[in-house]
Order: C-alpha cells, then sequence, then structure tokens
C-alpha cells in the first residue's frame, strides 16, 4: 500500500533525518493540498489487514498534528476504528491504539474495552516471558485508566487483579488501593 520509497521518507521523519518540509517535498501525496488522502489510506490499510500502512498512517497522522497543535486527538473518523482494532489480532498495534484511546478521555465509552484488554493477551504475546514483558505494561494502563474511570464496573475490574501472577500488576493495584482509599 505504501511504496518502498514512502516508507523510507516515514522513516527518514521518525528518526529524525529529515525535516518536515523534507517530508512534504519528498513523500509522494500532497498532503497539503490533499489532506484526507491520509484518511483514505487508513481506511484501504485496514480493509487489507495492511499493518505496516496501518502503523505508519498513525505516525504520520500523529506526528503532523503534533506539529501544529501539541499531541494529536484523534476525530471520530479514526476513534471507532481504534476501538475496533483493539478486538482484532492481525495487527500489533495495541499499546499505541491504547495510548491514544487513553489520551481521547472517552471513559465512558471505553470502560468496557479496557476491561476486556485487561482479559486479554493478544496471540504475538502469548508465551510467559512475552506476556510479562509486554501485556503487563498494557495491562498496567488499564488498570490505571479504570481506577480513574473509578464506576463500580470499573474498580471491581482493578480489584480483581489483586492477586494477579504478575508482580508489577500486583503492585499497580495496591498502589490504586491506597490512592482512592479502597478497602482492603
Amino acid at each position: 500500500m505504501i511504496s518502498n520509497e514512502d516508507d523510507r521518507v516515514i522513516t527518514d521523519l521518525a528518526a529524525s533525518k529529515i525535516t518536515l518540509d523534507e517530508f512534504y517535498k519528498r513523500f509522494s501525496i500532497d498532503l497539503l493540498s490533499n489532506p484526507h488522502s491520509l484518511r483514505e489510506m487508513w481506511k484501504m490499510a485496514i480493509q487489507e489487514k495492511d499493518k505496516e500502512t496501518m502503523q505508519n498512517v498513525l505516525f504520520v497522522e500523529c506526528y503532523l498534528y503534533s506539529d501544529k497543535y501539541g499531541p494529536w486527538r484523534p476525530d471520530d473518523y479514526y476513534i471507532e476504528d481504534i476501538r475496533r482494532l483493539m478486538k482484532e489480532y492481525w495487527h500489533e498495534q495495541h499499546e499505541e491504539l491504547l495510548d491514544i484511546l487513553i489520551a481521547v478521555r472517552d471513559d465512558k465509552k471505553d470502560e468496557r474495552l479496557y476491561i476486556d484488554v485487561l482479559h486479554t493477551t493478544f496471540p504475538y504475546y502469548e508465551d510467559q516471558e512475552a506476556e510479562e514483558t509486554f501485556m503487563v505494561p498494557i495491562w498496567t494502563k488499564c488498570i490505571w485508566k479504570l481506577a480513574s474511570i473509578g464506576t463500580p464496573t470499573a474498580i471491581k475490574s482493578v480489584k480483581e487483579l489483586k492477586n494477579s501472577p504478575y508482580e508489577y500488576i500486583r503492585n499497580t493495584v495496591e498502589q490504586q488501593y491506597e490512592l482512592h482509599g479502597w478497602n482492603k
């Protein structure tokens, strides 16, 4: 979906080898004149399950937005796809997508999603070592988010992890008890 040359241009931008002006000159699509072209690439990447293009579009959108306005706050065009992509396993961008959802702060709408992620191991992290290395940070983000949401359901989901096999998860849950004054 993304040409090898465009992939190199995006990589160069990510590595700070080129300036944003140079990126605009070298990228095959004139993004200044065609601002919706990235959205079209995004939809096509999802449709074709093209994880590299999906990752590149997310990076470019975040980079271009943050250059103008600060941290990327995606609109509904992306958010509904991101929510759906959190439940699909053909890509490996779950932590990045989770970070975007957490930043958007639509707590009521995403509470169930955070709870579901707490009980999920993404297929590419299924062995014990990978699960501890990669899933524990994802679960930890969900614990913090659910504790901040603070509904009875969210709190119950966090408390259920008090006896997790992972020390870091147990410690994070313990922190929530202390921070929020929950009864033990």
